[in-house]
């Protein structure tokens, strides 16, 4: 018997899953937006209404219930398989997934059992899913072990696609470090939650089915599972539309996660060539100072000095040794430790100056290069004349 506060939950979660599916399909179509990721973001829509509306369903129809709860398990498998392939083509513009087949394995298994549960007569099943208990005969007892150990899998496989979503977005933003002098506003943040509050529905859901086979008496408040649940797919409606560039999309990346490696593997670029295009960058960016723009990008650095972007990004890891995102930085720190020093202004209005987005930004940056943050650097003591020291000898 549900509560009443199972069947609220279990109404308004439903109805967000639908409204974002729809708006998923009106919007997609409007927009012309990726095929492949509207699919992928559809599905997650769907699959999680159809796993938050047992409640209301059986409420509803109470005699759905016997067959609704065995549908849960293709679902369960299904979620995080369209979790991370919606990642992966958001992040990456993939049209087409690779491995499929190995993605559908765990889904089409769930199908399977939920398709033994309703070939048992009506009999069965009611003790099973309403009496809790296991009436006599083979297939009910194969049926339940098969759950019982496909729980267990489903727990294990949530985990792998996890990971496997989480290295996606890594390479996504070591990819944008490679293009712009500031990420923020690409750099998907709202993933990062979205992630956090569906491991919560999952490890709530895994904690209450484990320990209900199990018959440790530990569950997990279904409420908690649904308000969870709908924190995903809020989260998901309000940001599934952010914007991704286009440049960041479609390049090549190795298996360590770097996108210069391979791309780097087959280029022509001589080493001469390379420290005279060293050159002219370093040129560009102390006497025009190029880094105070705050929209410096590796295209607008390449126009400058007349070099493709590819051979600019090449020789700025292999002969300067950095990204251009680390480069650029590394200009905007020096310009801002004679601005902190001279004590005129605040640390937000110095890191806006020199070229950063934000105070975050500016305050990891700055740390990395001096080891301090601007305000440890500003009082420590020698550091004024320390700077005029070094400037003096530089002119």
């Amino acid at each position: 018997m549900q509560t009443d506060g199972v069947l609220l939950l279990s109404a308004l979660v439903t109805g967000i899953a639908l409204a974002g599916a729809l708006a998923v399909a009106v919007t997609g179509a409007r927009q012309n937006s990726a095929k492949s990721s509207r699919i992928y973001l559809l599905s997650v829509f769907v699959t999680m209404a159809g796993l938050c509306a047992l409640p209301l369903a059986t409420a509803v129809q109470p005699a759905l219930f016997t067959f609704y709860t065995p549908a849960l398990l293709p679902l369960m498998f299904a979620l995080p398989v369209a979790v991370y392939r919606y990642a992966q083509s958001r992040l990456t513009g993939t049209a087409e997934p690779q491995n499929w087949q190995r993605d559908a394995v765990l889904p089409l298994a769930g199908l399977g059992v939920m398709l033994g549960y309703w070939m048992l007569p009506a009999s069965a099943r009611r003790d099973l899913f309403i009496n809790g208990d296991l009436p006599g005969g083979i297939a009910p007892a194969a049926l339940t072990l098969l759950t019982f150990a496909l729980i267990f899998v489903w727990v294990a496989a949530s985990i792998l696609y996890l990971i496997a979503t989480l290295r996606t977005l890594a390479r996504y933003r070591a990819t944008l470090k490679s293009l712009y002098s500031n990420t923020e506003a690409f750099e998907l943040r709202w993933i990062d939650g979205f992630l956090i509050l569906l491991v919560g529905v999952w490890a709530a859901a895994a904690i209450s089915l484990l320990s209900d086979n199990l018959g440790i008496g530990f569950l997990t408040p279904d409420t908690l599972v649904f308000a969870l649940a709908g924190g995903v797919l809020l989260t998901l409606t309000a940001f599934a539309n952010a914007p991704v560039p286009p440049n960041a999309l479609n390049l090549p990346t190795s298996p360590s996660g770097d996108p210069a490696t391979e791309k780097y593997a087959r280029s022509a670029l001589s080493t001469e060539r390379a420290e005279k295009i060293a050159e002219r960058i370093l040129k560009a960016m102390e006497t025009e100072k190029l880094y105070l723009d705050p929209g410096l990008s590796l295209q607008k650095l390449a126009r400058h000095v007349t070099t493709p972007p590819n051979l600019v990004s090449q020789t700025l890891n292999e002969q300067l040794g950095m990204t251009f995102f680390d480069f650029v930085a590394q200009w905007r720190v020096e310009d801002a430790k004679s601005r902190i020093l001279a004590g005129d202004d605040s640390v937000l209005n110095i890191a806006l100056d020199v070229g950063f987005n934000s105070r975050s930004t500016f305050y990891k940056a700055f740390k990395r290069e001096t080891g301090q943050t601007p305000k440890e650097f500003r009082r420590m003591p020698g550091a004024s004349t320390s700077m005029a020291s070094t400037e003096h000898a530089g002119q």
